[in-house]
């Protein structure tokens, strides 16, 4: 195993041509933490391209090439199952930097947008090896095809344990193994880590986040006033927001919410409810702003 240098910490994170408003959004979003690093793997981008986007202050682009280059067998699943593929790249980029930098990190998802500094999360993370977080709708002692966690947000450590259920979690997408955990894409096989190192993981107390499958469980009315939600009838901070699934049509200046999970929050209550309205006009806004300062 790699051993441990010293305390920075590394964001990862991966976009192709559609997702890099967003990816550009969670990196301003990100801007308050100035100690950390986030590396953008660009999907479908050659050497020539990246060269040619914006540079900006604390941001590392990574072509494909250095990933397939490293494991091979991603140029065959890619050929094969492009879905799947895409599916790979959170565990093994996460561990492509880690093994290269050894220091911690954070797989984000590109199309979240954090509301408060990211500090807010690294605080709750002494003594942790590993950092997840839940699918709130289920109980942890439940299981589901989906999992039990969200592969939006996923902090290892640079320890002995978080090198282990990083390396776990890249080795068994990559080569599809334990069947019972391969029921959704890369997200499911979060369950083990919680099963295997528990003790060890940080499971989001205390921080409030929003997704399409979680608006039904909270009360937004301190949203925009305190900046926190009511969960369980306890206060949170809200620190970010998953827009899952989200639509949007830029040539015609609309968006839709999200096109799936509406079994979880109905579609007219994105715009019957207006903190969470202003949060999904607030998002939709700064992809019109990142499309124009960096890709225009």
């Amino acid at each position: 195993m790699f051993s441990k240098r010293n305390e920075t910490v590394n964001v990862v994170t991966l976009a192709d041509e559609k997702f890099l408003p967003n990816a550009y959004a969670l990196i301003e979003s990100l801007k308050s933490t100035s100690s950390l690093t986030i590396h953008l793997l660009l999907i479908g981008y050659n050497k020539s391209q990246i060269n040619n986007l914006i540079q900006i202050e604390n941001l590392v682009y990574h072509s494909e090439d250095e990933i397939t280059k490293w494991i091979p067998i991603l140029k065959l699943i890619k050929k094969s199952d492009y879905k799947y593929y895409c599916w790979t790249l959170a565990s093994v980029f996460s561990l492509y930097i880690m093994a290269d930098l050894r220091q911690k990190t954070i797989y984000i998802d590109s199309d979240i947008y954090f509301h408060k500094p990211i500090d807010l999360f690294l605080q709750k993370l002494e003594g942790k090896s590993i950092g997840l977080f839940r699918h709130r709708m289920f109980e942890l002692t439940d299981d589901r095809i989906e999992g039990l966690f969200n592969v939006g947000v996923i902090y290892f450590s640079n320890d002995e344990i978080g090198q282990k259920a990083l390396t776990w979690w890249a080795d068994a997408v990559v080569n599809q193994k334990y069947p019972k955990y391969a029921t959704c894409g890369d997200q499911k096989y979060l369950d083990y880590l919680y099963l295997k190192w528990g003790s060890n993981c940080y499971i989001d107390e205390g921080i409030g986040h929003g997704a399409p499958w979680h608006w039904q469980l909270y009360d937004l009315s301190k949203l925009h006033v305190a900046g926190s939600i009511l969960h369980k009838g306890q206060e949170e901070p809200f620190l970010f927001t998953h827009f899952s699934q989200m639509k949007c049509d830029f040539a015609k200046g609309s968006y839709i919410p999200s096109v799936a999970h509406h079994n979880y929050t109905p579609m007219e209550m994105y715009f019957s409810n207006i903190n969470l309205n202003i949060i999904y006009e607030l998002y939709f806004k700064k992809l019109i702003t990142m499309k124009l300062l960096y890709m225009e």
